[in-house]
């Protein structure tokens, strides 16, 4: 199993391991934790409707399952305020990890002209905001992380940015953000600011085939394809684990 490696020097950060990074699975939503895996009153024209106690929910579906299988989010360490005001972002936070170690303050942004200027009009971007983080990040050789919004978080006032790191040569971790509205925006310790995915950098190319004509993939894809829908009650986690 490979590994990824969070450090800090930051002595009372370390110590609050409440705020360390954590798998996604430990910030499964509520709203999701809750619902059931079976809808109590399907549609008319669904089609398990005649047995509706058979209609499934999202809970039952692995894409969304194993959603919450891949990635460690990254929390707030400490409470934060922003605003954009006029042109100029205000900031305020409840810790300081600096402390003459650092080469950044805890909060920075992005001008403008660097990215927010060029953005589609349907955007609500004001500014980009960049939260430096007291702790470092490592991956093995050839390993990169994708930073992606923490999924279906629903919030509005602000969201985290998608990119790429190389983290087994940069290993700052400083979280750029959206704030998408001109009114105070409150980001509390602990909350998920974005997740990390860590990914070994391939190289793919595409093909197109034609799976009429016989060949291993279309054997294959033909053979699952049967498995699957020959049942009327198919074990598809049970299926999925298979090697």
């Amino acid at each position: 199993m490979k590994k990824i490696t969070f450090g800090s020097v930051d002595e009372y950060f370390f110590e609050d391991k409440e705020v360390h990074p954590q798998p996604i699975k430990q910030y499964i939503p509520d709203w999701f934790k809750q619902m059931g895996q079976r809808i109590d009153d399907a549609y008319v024209g669904a089609p398990n409707y005649e047995n509706k106690n058979k209609a499934k929910t999202i809970k039952a579906c692995p894409s969304f399952v194993e959603l919450w299988d891949e990635g460690f989010v990254i929390p707030a360490p400490c409470d934060y305020i922003l605003q954009w005001i006029d042109g100029e972002l205000y900031w305020r936070t409840r810790a300081t990890f600096n402390q003459g170690r650092y080469d950044q303050q805890e909060v920075t942004n992005h001008w403008n002209s660097q990215m927010v200027d060029g953005l589609p009009k349907e955007s609500d971007a004001r500014v980009i905001v960049k939260l430096n983080l007291p702790y470092k990040v490592f991956t093995p050789k050839g390993y990169s992380i994708r930073q992606h919004p923490y999924p279906y978080s629903f919030i509005k006032e602000w969201t985290a940015l998608e990119g790429v790191l190389r983290s087994d040569k940069i290993h700052s971790v400083n979280i750029q953000i959206f704030l998408n509205t001109d009114e105070e925006v409150v980001i509390r310790k602990g909350d998920p600011l974005c997740l990390y995915i860590p990914y070994k950098r391939e190289l793919f190319k595409a093909d197109m085939i034609d799976l009429n004509k016989d060949s291993k993939i279309s054997k294959l894809y033909k053979k699952h394809s049967f498995q699957t829908y020959s049942l009327f009650k198919f074990d598809m986690k049970g299926y999925l684990n298979e090697d």
